[in-house]
């Protein structure tokens, strides 16, 4: 019965995760200004799904990332918000222009590759299943590899390999662990449980390439190209942290919360001393940082049923990976004019109702962790300073559509660290009141 629940929850979230493909599709493949039309389609999807689900109590089409609490009904109705009030928003703000460009066959593959490999690893999400999720993470390496011998070549190829070879390392390190805390009880063999414990944090951190993208020593780093390597870091954490939040199923697992914090601590920075190095990809390394960023968030959501986790997933997908297709396209001379208008409307403003979520999230955690709070907002400072001091303008080049991005970046801001910091206690009061009139565990 277990397995046929599984499958209905993968129709289900197929059906939920293929707009979601679609919408960082947009941004995946060239001549993203044909792909605006599509947006309107997908928004419209993404918000009567949204709010649908929001409705439903039946946990038998709900995975433990999106669990019936009244919390999570309450994120995602203001998800749904926020997506219908950025919809109408970008109808009477988008150039004309945008609907009414051409596109080549090849750009037509990259946008199927790419939502191909955004469902997959959102499908892992859905699947309510350890052992399934950490098959998905396989899956989509798998897809990276063919991404770069269907689009790239030479060297990229062999960067692919090595990237799924240790992936599928990693994977089975996981299972492993598993296994061992599955079907060794804990009374007898104490030491074991915590060492499986362990190695299974580890083995997640691993999986996703926080640690091999320092461990310069033991030849881990891996070079994929720009544009897969980049967008499929974001697109890994999805599945990766879908995997913490497995965790929980299994008895013998004890929560080594101040492992990951630490190894995920050391990983940011890491992670900010590299971004030193003109040689690395700037796209790579920001996604990995919000991979840790997830995988912090997931440590809570044993708290709130994992929807720090969700939210922080949605977020990495279609607010910070658009961006970072923006900043991979510093170096292009021939821009097109109404390209900017396409970051602002997939950067700023489709996501305004996950930043409200988001919002939420965060003032849950400065209300019972205040210091990783501040942490957090601390690290984003340093990160920022480093990334914009004189001379390290990686994000973009001078002459790049600065008003929308100033607009992007300002809504960013705004709604991910402003707002919940000075609003944190006001925010943390009316999601507790909404779940207790409106019901939820």
């Amino acid at each position: 019965m277990e397995t046929i629940n599984d499958l209905a929850k993968l129709l289900y979230w197929g059906c939920v995760i293929w707009p979601l493909a679609g919408m960082a599709g947009i941004f995946a493949c060239e001549g993203q200004a044909a792909r605006a039309k599509c947006h309107f389609v997908i928004s419209i999807i993404l918000i009567v799904i949204t709010a649908a689900s929001a409705c439903l109590a039946d946990d038998f089409f709900l995975s433990t990332v999106w669990s019936s609490d009244g919390l999570t009904r309450f994120l995602r109705l203001i998800i749904a918000i926020g997506a219908g009030i950025s919809t109408v928003l970008l109808t009477f703000w988008a150039p004309r222009s945008l609907f009414f460009a051409k596109e080549d066959k090849r750009s037509l593959w990259n946008l199927l590759l790419f939502h191909l490999l955004i469902t997959v690893s959102m499908l892992a999400v859905g699947v309510n299943n350890l052992f399934i999720a950490l098959l998905f993470i396989v899956v989509l390496a798998a897809l990276l590899m063919l991404g770069c011998m269907m689009m790239q070549g030479g060297s990229s190829i062999k960067a692919g390999w090595g990237y799924f070879r240790l992936v599928l390392l990693f994977a089975m390190m996981a299972v492993v662990s598993a296994f061992l805390l599955a079907s060794v009880p804990i009374d007898n063999a104490p030491y074991l449980a915590q060492f499986s414990s362990v190695l299974l944090s580890v083995s997640l951190v691993l999986i996703a390439g926080l640690f091999p993208m320092s461990m310069f020593s033991l030849g881990l780093t891996i070079e994929l190209p720009l544009t897969l390597g980049g967008i499929g870091s974001f697109i890994l954490s999805v599945p990766t942290i879908a995997t913490v939040l497995r965790l929980y199923q299994l008895p013998n697992y004890q929560p080594s919360a101040y492992l990951l914090i630490i190894l995920v601590i050391i990983s940011l920075c890491f992670v900010i001393m590299n971004e030193q190095n003109r040689q690395r990809s700037s796209l790579c390394l920001s996604s990995i940082f919000l991979v840790a960023m997830s995988i912090l968030g997931g440590i809570f959501a044993n708290h709130v049923e994992g929807v720090f986790s969700a939210c922080l997933f949605m977020m990495a997908l279609v607010v910070f990976a658009p961006l970072g297709y923006m900043m991979s396209q510093k170096q292009r001379n021939n821009q097109e004019a109404c390209e900017g208008w396409v970051m602002l409307a997939l950067s700023g403003l489709p996501p305004m109702g996950i930043f409200w979520a988001c919002s939420v999230l965060f003032a849950y955690l400065m209300q019972t962790l205040p210091v990783a709070g501040i942490l957090i907002i601390g690290l984003f400072l340093i990160r920022g300073y480093i990334l914009f001091q004189k001379g390290r303008t990686i994000f973009f080049s001078p002459d790049m559509f600065n008003k929308e991005i100033q607009l992007i970046l300002g809504i960013i801001i705004t709604q991910t660290i402003i707002i919940p910091f000075v609003t944190s206690s006001w925010l943390y009061q009316i999601s507790l009141e909404f779940i207790k009139h409106h019901g939820g565990s």
